[in-house]
């Protein structure tokens, strides 16, 4: 078969769930082969879960209203920039409802799709073509630029290990080892990675760094067992890997979202389970994998509260496992400025632009966030340590910064241990470092009437143009209405009940709202400590090129002889005498720079004007989540992989785009093989 071209036959399933092979015929003259996958007796179900804002989501009052939709082109992120440049705060609460939202089921994959060969699909059920097999995955549910490539290379690496065309004579398993499993074996022992440093900038040889510490180059952080080819080997002969997403409505609990994965791995398996081998015999399926990213790995933590039975092994990717102080940062000033610490033109456009998508300032990311639990749980824990991996004595994560006479900066902290009463959900309204401000709170309720005036305009204008009888304008008057009495509807939603027409009132109620969700918060927190499956493997950024906030810290602005003492304290600032001036007034003297939302504040105090600004990030980590967070999970992993040394080769990858670096899709691949070799139940 030397001069032959072999045609590989995935099987697929049919009606009957009976497993069945299609090929073309070829025509007696051309030497082609077809050779029939056969896939093992057991389906062990990879499950994809994606971060905070990785899920598509819709109204569910309006199913063709796309709540979101990550956007995926240059193209499509500046459309998604004009789309959101208008969006109120009120607007922007009202669509991300969490009791008004939910999955978007029906998307298809976006993105450049990968090309990848799909086993065990419904073709005759759902679709034949690569992409509709994906969709009936969940691949359409979530960011496709961000998630897709990793998607196909679990599908394509863990089903296609080693080379189905015919071997040459005396080649061995290793012969056989695709070239992306060839790489994750030489990584073991870092020879990749010598040979990529080993002359200096002048050209001159170096000398290399020792390669006999297995696990080296990966960044492994306990005792590295590395792969050998009769573990993958195992890996091939002992189940076919399918790899599913499963989006979630970010905007809700966690809780919530762990329940409805659990639900969905049960239909995935039993799916399975449901397919024939033959006449007498079903395919086996009782586990499945989880792989994480980001928010998704406290999903799945919570998940294996529920049914921890159903699942073989996690690996998680950027992690939170104690939470972010960015989530912080962003409900006192967007995503703006702050966001990053290098000042190049084309780094400041893509901030920019984020900014006008995710939320321009803190009115806008309370108006998106202030009521949906789910971004919220990406708070400090209550075991958020600050100084793991970073250097840094003191392990709380909210401080103010002043020199001294020196030009020495003294730390004081801000707020205590309890987070939710002290900064989260303070209620003096002179603790200026709390998180939320009251009248932030419900924008949706203050912006009810403007919204229905608007509806009623936008109706008036319909009925005027359909008597007029011009076509263009029933067109526009018609798509305007529309639009104008959905927004109503929505901020009607958002808004709540029970509306007094007292503003004092109605911020009181929305405070206590907003309490309630942050009590809860806090003890969906206090279930995840120390929380994982015993089969966890992780894997963290902890780059010092990429500034992370392991702290806030806001930095006093007044000159050095403005201070009275010493002992001067800052934190103390709730007193009785720190007389806030009032954001809404319409005296620009009472107003000036009292807030700008974007992370600088002033008032008066003691007969001076003090101002502070948020300081820009300065701790190891990926641009999000703080190196000290990854880390945290270290005690409860079988396995975990520190990131961030260049020494070894390694090149930093920001929080979003990880898994498109071809670290995280080495331990990644490196994690699974090992939990399936290291499963001793078969």
């Amino acid at each position: 078969m030397s001069d032959s071209i072999t045609r590989l036959v995935h099987p697929e399933i049919d009606t009957d769930y009976q497993i069945m092979w299609q090929s073309m015929l070829s025509h007696e003259s051309i030497k082609v082969y077809a050779r029939v996958i056969v896939p093992a007796e057991e389906v062990i179900p990879v499950v994809f879960l994606p971060g905070v804002m990785g899920t598509k989501l819709v109204s569910k009052s309006h199913p063709d209203n796309h709540v979101w939709a990550p956007p995926e082109s240059m193209g499509e992120k500046l459309g998604a920039v004009m789309r959101y440049w208008s969006k109120t705060p009120s607007l922007r609460q009202a669509e991300f409802n969490p009791e008004n939202t939910m999955v978007d089921y029906d998307s298809e994959p976006t993105g450049e799709f990968p090309n990848v060969a799909i086993q065990l699909s419904a073709s005759d059920l759902h679709g034949s073509t690569p992409q509709e097999k994906a969709k009936d995955r969940g691949w359409g549910q979530i960011y496709g630029s961000c998630y897709l490539p990793i998607m196909a290379v679990l599908e394509q690496q863990l089903n296609y290990l080693f080379d189905a065309q015919d071997p040459p004579p005396n080649s061995t398993l290793l012969d056989r080892l695709t070239p992306m499993w060839k790489d994750v074996l030489d990584k073991q022992t870092m020879s990749v990675y010598v040979r990529q440093i080993e002359r200096n900038f002048y050209g001159n040889p170096m000398k290399p760094l020792e390669t006999g510490d297995p696990g080296r180059a990966f960044g492994a952080q306990k005792a590295f067992r590395p792969l050998a080819i009769d573990d993958l080997e195992k890996l091939a002969l002992r189940a076919y890997f399918p790899v599913h997403a499963i989006g979630y409505n970010w905007t809700q609990s966690n809780e919530l979202s762990a329940a409805t994965v659990v639900k969905e791995i049960n239909r995935i398996m039993e799916f399975y389970k449901q397919v024939k081998r033959n006449e007498s015999d079903h395919m086996k399926c009782e586990k499945v994998i989880i792989v994480t990213h980001s928010m998704g790995g406290i999903v799945a933590r919570l998940a294996a509260q529920i049914n921890a039975d159903i699942i073989l092994g996690v690996s998680h990717g950027v992690m939170p496992a104690t939470g972010a102080p960015a989530t912080y940062k962003r409900f006192r000033s967007g995503f703006n400025q702050h966001e990053v610490s290098l000042w190049h033109f084309l780094e400041r456009l893509l901030v920019w632009a984020q900014a006008k998508i995710l939320g321009r300032d803190a009115k806008d990311c309370a108006g998106e966030l202030a009521f949906a639990p789910g971004p919220m749980e990406l708070l400090p824990m209550p075991d958020y340590d600050a100084t793991l991996e970073t250097g840094l004595t003191e392990k709380h994560w909210l401080q103010v910064a002043r020199e001294d006479h020196n030009g020495r900066l003294i730390y004081e902290n801000l707020g205590n241990a309890d987070f939710v009463g002290s900064i989260y959900a303070a209620e003096d309204e002179t603790n200026w470092w709390r998180m939320i401000k009251k009248h932030l709170l419900n924008p949706s309720r203050k912006d009810l009437d403007r919204a229905k005036a608007e509806a009623d305009y936008r109706a008036k204008v319909l009925a005027e143009a359909l008597q007029g009888g011009n076509e263009k304008k029933i067109a526009q008057a018609e798509q305007e209405n529309k639009d104008a009495q959905k927004n109503y509807e929505l901020i009607r939603l958002a808004a709540g009940e029970n509306i007094t027409g007292d503003e004092e009132t109605d911020e009181a109620n929305d405070f206590q709202r907003f309490k309630k969700i942050i009590k809860k918060v806090r003890e969906t927190q206090e279930k995840l400590k120390g929380s994982y499956h015993p089969n966890t493997y992780a894997h963290y950024e902890a780059s010092d090129k990429l500034n992370s906030w392991a702290r806030v810290v806001w930095k006093y602005k007044e000159p050095i002889n403005d201070w009275e003492g010493q002992n001067y304290s800052y934190s103390s600032y709730n007193l009785p005498d720190n007389k806030l001036s009032d954001p809404e007034s319409d005296d620009p003297k009472h107003r000036h720079h009292q807030d700008n939302f974007e992370g600088d504040i002033a008032f008066n105090a003691r007969g001076k004007k003090h101002r502070f600004s948020l300081d820009l990030p300065r701790d190891p980590g990926d641009g999000t989540v703080p190196a000290c967070s990854g880390a945290a999970a270290t005690p409860y992993c079988v396995q975990i992989f520190k990131h961030g040394n260049e020494a070894l080769g390694h090149k930093p990858y920001i929080h979003q785009d990880s898994y498109l670096s071809e670290l995280c899709r080495d331990v990644t691949l490196y994690s699974i093989a090992r939990m399936v070799a290291d499963d001793t139940k078969r």
